[in-house]
C-alpha cells in the first residue's frame, strides 16, 4: 500500500474525485504540513496555523499509479488559482518517486502553475461530519 496527498481547493470535492477508484483502498478529509504542537480548530480553519486542506489517499501501487492518481489531480482543480488561508494547490510526496513524478507533471502543465510540491508532513483527519461529505449529501438528497 502506498499513500498520495493532494491539497485540491475543498477537500470535500477532493475526496469525492478518488474515493471510488479501483485501487483506492481509503480517502480522507484533513489537514497537512501545519505547525504540530498547540493548534486550535479555529487557527487550523482561519489559516493562521499554516495547515492546507487535503486529501489522503490510500492505495494499492499494483492496481493504481500515482501518475493516475496525478492526472486526476491535474484535471479536477484550478492548479492557476491564488493560494487561500487553507485551500490551496498541492502535491505532499511520500517518498522520492512521487517527488519526482509530481515535478515533472507540474512541468508539463500549460499554463501559469502555483501548485506547491512539498515533502508530506504530518496530517490531521478532517471533522467526522467533513468524511465522504459530497457522496453522504448526494445520498441524502436522492432519499
Amino acid at each position: 500500500m502506498a499513500r498520495a496527498t493532494f491539497g485540491m481547493g475543498c477537500y470535500w470535492a477532493a475526496e469525492e474525485v478518488f474515493r471510488t477508484l479501483p485501487g483506492v483502498t481509503a480517502t480522507q478529509a484533513g489537514f497537512s504540513n501545519g505547525r504540530d504542537e498547540g493548534v486550535s480548530e479555529a487557527e487550523v480553519f482561519s489559516g493562521a496555523a499554516g495547515h492546507t486542506e487535503v486529501v489522503a489517499i490510500d492505495f494499492d501501487p499494483a492496481r493504481v499509479s500515482f501518475e493516475a492518481l496525478l492526472t486526476l489531480f491535474w484535471a479536477n482543480h484550478d492548479a492557476a488559482a491564488p493560494a487561500k488561508p487553507i485551500v490551496r494547490s498541492a502535491i505532499f510526496f511520500h517518498d522520492e518517486g512521487q517527488r519526482l513524478a509530481a515535478q515533472a507533471s507540474r512541468t508539463a502543465q500549460p499554463g501559469p502553475v502555483v501548485t506547491e510540491i512539498a515533502p508530506a508532513g504530518r496530517f490531521w483527519r478532517g471533522p467526522e461530519k467533513d468524511q465522504q461529505y459530497v457522496a453522504r449529501h448526494a445520498a441524502q438528497a436522492a432519499q
